[in-house]
């Protein structure tokens, strides 16, 4: 199952992942992209990441809302859609599941490390 063929394949489907979270990507979806059945990406996918397909585009999709969340003041909403969620509670299980803390408590959390952090270095 580890042939260099197959190891292009989830490279390549990891890589579109990177680049195109934020769009309606599903197991079938990339499974077409590689000219492959669904459970057979699916298997072959998890056995070579470590992680289900779904797993590994909800931990990019969490990863990118992060950004947004530090960067800017938008809504909760907007940056579920950014990131490629567009159901606002399924973003919220999503992002707490994954980092222990829901999208607000998130960024509360880090303004309040960065102004901490601007604090001590203003005073050192």
């Amino acid at each position: 199952m580890n042939s260099p063929q197959y190891e292009h394949d989830v490279g390549f489907v990891t890589r579109y992942l990177e680049e195109h979270y934020a769009e309606d990507i599903d197991l079938n979806k990339a499974a077409s992209l590689v000219f492959m059945n669904p459970a057979y990406f699916s298997s072959l996918f998890k056995k070579m990441t470590g992680v289900s397909f779904i797993q590994y585009l909800q931990k990019i999709r969490v990863e990118e809302s992060k950004k947004l969340l530090l960067n800017h003041q938008p809504k909760i909403y907007e940056v579920a859609e950014k990131a490629g969620i567009s159901d606002e509670k399924y973003f919220f299980r999503v992002f707490k599941n994954t980092t222990g803390l829901t999208p607000n408590e998130f960024r509360s959390l880090k303004t309040k490390q960065r102004v901490l952090d601007l604090h001590s270095r203003n005073h050192d």
